[in-house]
């Protein structure tokens, strides 16, 4: 009865790149970079309005609204929620910025680790195949970046082996081939009916036989002083990758099934969480594991670093300086040639971006929780909404948080996720239905003549109709639209 509010829709197209220092810190899907938000909840909100974010995926409404009230000198209260509970892992760490008395704690860790195994990311400097030696007549020693691993085929004709990037490498172009000729036979074949080399061996934990596809390393990239070398690998190389014995935890879950965790599944018969990774990555993660598990603060740095460190990493040479490509978003693709990064050194780059998360924490929310039931939030009690929802099935959020959220010991309960997913019998039809209800219950704890702002994009009309017909439904009224 005493609220006089009064505003207009925001009317200017927002504009903000993604090369935020904050926004960098941690990864995640459809990220919304915090000063595009703050456009937002600096029109629609005044002092001391509840901002609420029903999908708040990484946070960033909540680091938005903290920076914005840092400006102003007041506090905006936030509630922010998301199904998953990766997501409200991230956006609970981004949100409470207090992260300077830790970062020296990280930092031995690193050290002691880097102390006692760096060596396994040691290997001998080489010059034309030569070793070169220090005045002392020992072997010149490089510290490696990042290896190579490729893909093991057999001819379909003749059975003979074949190392992708031997065989499917242009030396000269450095692009992949999309048909070479067998060594052998001679005959023309296709990556699609060649035939991937599999291996059988005893899991370390379980003790059952598992059978996958062999991926070996070729490339090795190292340095030496601030020079860049490369080179193949070398016994000792190898041996340093695959032959480290793990006594500490680590992950082994078996994928579920789903729309994108089908792929590895077929590609290359990868079915659990641990055949993501390296020997000598696994060797590493499950000893920074150990020392950062029962740490809130430790884990968000463990987890920013995951995404670097799988073989869903690409290779393509072709890009010169930009080799390294990351994995193709959204999907579980395996590639024929990933990469394994040096995970001491992703742990230093990522624990300086840390030193960014310097705002002053204001009052946030952070729950794990389903937006289709709001019980737990009075009606009418919501100053402003800022959403970025499901765009339908072009991010299955659930399955591709799996592999994080084995890490973390928590998963994804999907039955209210709002995607449109044949392995979950969701279609057009079920994704509007969940949308409508979450619509609804951001209706109900809305106050009357306040605004929401619904951040879309998906090409296809029928999820269109659908997102638009549930927020008709829900009984919001389409006042604007503008391009983010």
């Amino acid at each position: 009865a005493k609220d006089y509010y009064h505003r207009g829709p925001y009317t200017e197209d927002v504009e903000e790149d993604k090369h935020d220092l904050i926004y960098n810190i941690h990864s995640y899907h459809t990220k919304v970079p915090p000063k595009a938000i703050m456009h937002y909840i600096k029109h629609y909100t005044e002092k001391d309005n509840i901002v609420l974010d029903g999908f708040c995926g990484s946070g960033m409404t909540g680091v938005a609204a903290q920076l914005l009230g840092n400006e102003l000198g007041i506090d905006i209260p936030t509630i922010l929620l998301d199904l998953s509970p990766y997501a409200t892992f991230i956006a609970s760490n981004y949100n409470n910025p207090n992260y300077n008395y830790i970062i020296e704690e990280i930092n031995e860790c690193i050290e002691e680790i880097s102390s006692a195994y760096g060596d396994k990311y040691l290997t001998k400097h080489c010059i034309n195949g030569i070793v070169q030696m220090n005045i002392n007549g020992q072997p010149v020693m490089g510290t490696i970046n990042y290896i190579v691993w490729s893909d093991v085929f057999f001819c379909p004709n003749c059975s003979h082996e074949m190392i992708y990037y031997e065989s499917a490498l242009d030396p000269l172009t450095l692009k992949v081939q999309k048909k070479i000729n067998c060594p052998k036979c001679n005959i023309e074949i296709t990556k699609s009916n060649m035939i991937l080399k599999q291996t059988t061996t005893i899991d370390n934990l379980t003790g059952k036989t598992v059978k996958h596809a062999v991926k070996i390393p070729v490339l090795i990239n190292y340095s030496v002083g601030k020079k860049r070398y490369i080179k193949k690998p070398d016994e000792t190389d190898i041996h340093n990758a695959c032959n480290n014995i793990i006594d500490k935890w680590y992950p082994t879950s078996i994928l579920p099934l789903g729309y994108n965790t089908q792929q590895p599944k077929k590609s290359h018969r990868y079915n659990s969480v641990d055949k993501f990774y390296t020997n000598r990555t696994l060797f590493f993660l499950s000893k920074f594991y150990e020392k950062f598990q029962n740490d809130n603060k430790k884990m968000f740095l463990f987890t920013s670093v995951l995404p670097k460190l799988t073989l869903l990493n690409r290779y393509m040479p072709e890009h010169g300086s930009r080799a390294l490509v990351g994995p193709m978003v959204g999907t579980y693709y395996i590639p024929s040639l990933s990469v394994e990064n040096n995970i001491l050194n992703q742990m230093k780059f990522q624990l300086k971006k840390l030193r960014n998360l310097n705002y002053t924490a204001g009052k946030v929310i952070v729950s794990t929780q389903s937006t289709t039931d709001l019980r737990n939030i009075p009606s009418n009690s919501i100053d402003y909404i800022f959403v970025d929802p499901p765009f339908g099935s072009n991010i299955m959020y659930s399955e591709l948080n799996f592999m994080p959220e084995s890490w973390l010991g928590v998963k994804t309960n999907n039955v209210d996720e709002a995607v449109v997913n044949n392995i979950q019998d969701k279609s057009v039809i079920e994704y509007s239905n969940l949308m409508t209800k979450c619509f609804s219950e951001l209706f109900r704890v809305l106050k009357p003549n306040r605004w929401i702002t619904i951040e879309f994009h998906n090409s296809k009309n029928a999820i269109w109709n659908a997102i638009q017909e549930s927020v008709n439904v829900a009984g919001f009224i389409i006042a604007d639209v503008r391009t983010l």
